[in-house]
Order: structure tokens, then C-alpha cells, then sequence
């Protein structure tokens, strides 16, 4: 397991299993090539891993798994229908929507999925700065005249997360971990959020 994966399900074992009942369903978004559940000996009711880059999902399809049923779908997050989830546990795919109005409809999908009190978990790369040299004032990061990542500052996805409906439960930057979205420009490197909330009864 990478050490970024590694980091991401250390962050569901301390900040969100606690807030989960037995056997919950599960919905995983961005599962890239490797499921951080795959290998966790928890009593699922079920895991359905979702990423729109299939030769990814085959890699994570492949990888050997302590859980069953797990699922691997090939699908957009936010065209997805579904009957309702435990928890929506964001793979890093949330600082990814860089398309304008993206994160809010991220946002209100998630509460659209989950039962009343379930739990969406996620990390998203943050700045600390209000002006930053490098982000656009639409907080977007570009690369080759494209841009890559959503990198707003923390109060922006405080707001946005209470304001579809959900209680914060833990929210809090991770400094210890500094995500590097350009692997040709090292320097550029950003603090992790972690944001545990539930959706309001």
C-alpha cells in the first residue's frame, strides 16, 4: 500500500469507523488502483468502489479482498443513482472536480446518497493563504494550460458543507502529510483537510 493510501485509511480507522454502525454500506469514490477496504477486517454490508477510469478499477478489481460483497464500478459520481449509503468515503477525488460549480453538486450528490445522519468522509488538498500566486480565483491550480486541482482555503469547504446539509462531526488540517499534485514541481505542496460530517436528520 502507497503511503498516500496508507494515509487515507488511517484517516477512516481513527476519524470515521467510530461513526459508523455495524455493517454499513459503503460508498467509495476515486478508488483509483487500490481500495483502502480491501483489506480491512470489518463487517461490511457492502462496498461499491467507483471510479470513471476503468484500467484503474481492473488494477483495484484485481487486488485480493478480506470483504464481500465488494463491488467495482466503472461511473461518474454525479450521475450516480443508487439506493441510500452509511457513509460516502471520498478516495482523494474531491480536490479533482475543477469544472465550475462541481464541488457543491459533489457535495449535494453525497447528501443526496447517504440515509438521514449518514457520513461523508474525505481529504482535500487546502492553502493557507487567501492570495496565492499560483491559484486562480475560481481556486483552481493549472498545469499546461489546464487546470488540475480545486485548492481553495479551509473556510471556503467549511461553508460549503454546512450549507448542504450537513453537521461537521471533525474538521481539522493535516500538517504532518504535504500532497504534491505536480510531481515535476516538488515546491508546490499543500496541507490535507480532513472533513468527517453527517448529513442532518
Amino acid at each position: 500500500m502507497s503511503f498516500v493510501d496508507q494515509n487515507l485509511q488511517n484517516f477512516y480507522l481513527h476519524r470515521v469507523q467510530a461513526q459508523l454502525k455495524t455493517s454499513p454500506r459503503v460508498l467509495e469514490v476515486g478508488v483509483g488502483v487500490r481500495s483502502i477496504f480491501s483489506d480491512l477486517p470489518q463487517n461490511f454490508q457492502e462496498i461499491l468502489s467507483l471510479d470513471f477510469n476503468h484500467e484503474l478499477l481492473e488494477q483495484a478489481a484485481a487486488y485480493p479482498n478480506k470483504n464481500s460483497p465488494h463491488q467495482f464500478v466503472c461511473a461518474d459520481f454525479l450521475g450516480l443513482s443508487s439506493t441510500p449509503f452509511d457513509l460516502v468515503f471520498d478516495a482523494h477525488c474531491f480536490h479533482c472536480l475543477v469544472k465550475e460549480d462541481q464541488p457543491v453538486s459533489y457535495l449535494k450528490k453525497a447528501h443526496e446518497l447517504l440515509y438521514p445522519e449518514g457520513i461523508l468522509a474525505f481529504e482535500c488538498m487546502i492553502r493557507k493563504e487567501f492570495k496565492s500566486p499560483v491559484i486562480d480565483i475560481e481556486d483552481l491550480l493549472w498545469h499546461s494550460g489546464e487546470p488540475i486541482r480545486y485548492i481553495p482555503v479551509s473556510q471556503t469547504i467549511e461553508q460549503m458543507v454546512q450549507a448542504t446539509g450537513f453537521e461537521l462531526i471533525f474538521f481539522r488540517v493535516n500538517l504532518s502529510f504535504l500532497f504534491t499534485p505536480i510531481k515535476s514541481r516538488p515546491e508546490l505542496c499543500f496541507p490535507l483537510l480532513q472533513v468527517v460530517a453527517k448529513k442532518k436528520a
